[in-house]
């Protein structure tokens, strides 16, 4: 019969001990702007920020906005209706949705 001696040091951490830091190689999760998880698969990219398919929806009302328009004001993501809800067009003119390759003529 061999003699066995138990490793050095254990690769599974004790109860309480610090969380090691990952190992060399290792790449890191691009994490949700919504709910702070790691997204793994399809990744919504918006204005430099992203999200789970499932988390980018409007701030105020939880519509999913994918495939659909969205709006950042002062950092929050929002549908058309509570954009325009947020914004006060200054007197004397309304609040108009441009739309990326939209015609505008201007008059």
């Amino acid at each position: 019969m061999r003699n066995l001696k138990s490793p050095i040091r254990s690769p599974i951490p004790k109860l309480g001990s610090p969380i090691p830091s990952p190992m060399p190689g290792l790449q890191k999760l691009p994490q949700c702007t919504r709910c702070c998880n790691g997204i793994v698969g399809t990744i919504v990219k918006a204005r430099d920020k992203l999200y789970h398919p499932d988390c980018f929806k409007c701030d105020d009302c939880g519509v999913n906005l994918k495939q659909r328009g969205y709006f950042f004001i002062e950092d929050n993501l929002y549908c058309e209706t509570h954009a325009m809800a947020h914004v006060q067009a200054p007197e004397g003119y309304d609040v108009v949705a441009v739309y990326p390759n939209s015609k505008v003529e201007l008059v």
